[in-house]
């Protein structure tokens, strides 16, 4: 699939970077799971790319402190100052002022009312992902919040989200940012999910082979917590990497949605 369009709706997701305890033993989980290489930068301290044949597919950084594994989900903002005052305004914190990388853009790190961090990203020369949506490169993202009712508006004040619900049942609750099969993420109550200790953004990477990556995962150190399942949106589990960083990995049906690619 094509690399992201400067076209995309603000709050659509354009990046993404994992902060791993062991950069070395994150580069080898993704290379084996996913036949990802790594791509350092001098300039850029210990910061890194995660490449898919040599396109980039987000990033990777040591934790900081005692904060957990994770991935982190960035995005789109056209100004990010007015963003980084409206998510303090409806409810949100601002964890990292908005800061200058390079040419490449800028970025700030949110907390949203429900307590999941999330990142913004203003494009200067880097748009985000170079591809999307095919196996070995992100393809989904969803907040798995602890407190639905707070974490929706604070997405629909700061991004102008309009969100469609695919699910509002105890059992099930979800909405989704954009129509139903042409949406760019999700937000799902975890709130009675025992799998999802804290509200967080989770990153879905598509596979070729759901069964051969979940085989993959166990035997790279990581961890699988469920499935492969099939679903309406392909055969997927919920998974940790070989740092515990939780993500998801999917292997999608041939007709891939049309959900963060250039139209």
């Amino acid at each position: 699939m094509p690399a992201l369009s400067p076209a995309l709706p603000v709050g659509t997701p354009v990046w993404a970077d994992l902060a791993s305890s062991d950069l070395e033993a994150s580069t080898a989980f993704y290379g084996a799971l996913l036949g990802w290489t790594r791509k350092d930068y001098a300039e850029f301290d210990d910061y890194a790319d995660f490449q898919s044949k040599g396109k980039e597919v987000g990033g990777l950084a040591p934790k900081v402190d005692e904060a957990d594994d994770a991935w982190t989900v960035y995005l789109k903002v056209d100004d990010i100052q007015a963003t980084v005052i409206a998510a303090a305004e409806a409810g949100g914190r601002v964890l990292h002022e908005p800061a200058a990388v390079s040419d490449l853009g800028q970025w700030a790190l949110l907390e949203d009312p429900s307590g999941a961090e999330v990142a913004v990203w203003q494009a200067g020369s880097l748009a985000g992902f170079d591809v999307t949506n095919e196996p070995g490169a992100p393809c989904w993202f969803e907040l798995h919040t602890k407190d639905f009712a707070a974490a929706v508006p604070f997405y629909e004040k700061v991004f102008g989200w309009t969100v469609t619900s695919i699910g509002d049942t105890d059992d099930f609750r979800m909405v989704v940012f954009g129509e139903q099969g042409a949406a760019g993420a999700g937000i799902f109550d975890a709130a009675r999910t025992p799998a999802d200790p804290r509200s967080q953004w989770i990153v879905y990477l598509a596979v070729a082979d759901a069964d051969a990556a979940a085989s993959l995962v166990t035997a790279n150190g990581g961890t699988v917590y469920d499935g492969p399942s099939d679903t309406p949106f392909g055969r997927m589990s919920h998974a940790a990497d070989s740092t515990g960083a939780p993500f998801c990995f999917i292997q999608l049906p041939d007709r891939a949605p049309q959900s963060i690619q250039e139209n």
